[in-house]
């Protein structure tokens, strides 16, 4: 049994990152909390490090699983649902216009984590593909 996670960053400029987070995961295997973006490896812009990033749109296909992304706070207890993704499920969402999904996780660490949540048929491998884009925040 094994976890084939992938992440391929497709743009790290100075205003905006934008992640495709792809896996998959044999029968009943399962991520519990893996931090999938950590913003501290992230390069710093005239000397500033990113704090934290707002999700302004997302593209997601899920199979025979489904998955939650989390906001990281510095107590595991504080960590934040940022979207769930339901399974066999593909859609697209876009929050720009309201600025995007800001972390609002207590203690935050700017950090995003991903959990898988519960398997349709824990006898059928499961998968996800998972576009991302942020804005970040110094």
């Amino acid at each position: 049994m094994a976890v084939i996670a992938r992440t391929q960053v497709l743009e790290d400029g100075p205003r905006n990152y934008v992640v495709r987070l792809s896996a998959s995961l044999q029968a009943g295997d399962a991520e519990t909390f893996v931090k999938k973006i950590d913003v501290s490896a992230l390069p710093k812009q005239q000397g500033r490090a990113c704090r934290a990033l707002s999700l302004l749109k997302l593209d997601s296909s899920t199979v025979n699983a489904s998955f939650a992304l989390l906001w990281e706070a510095v107590s595991p207890a504080n960590n934040t649902t940022l979207w769930r993704f339901p399974m066999n499920f593909s859609d697209k969402q876009s929050f720009v216009k309201i600025g995007g999904i800001q972390n609002n996780a207590t203690g935050l660490t700017g950090n995003v984590l991903l959990s898988t949540e519960n398997w349709g048929d824990p006898q059928l491998d499961g998968s996800y593909d998972i576009t991302l884009w942020f804005r970040k925040k110094y």
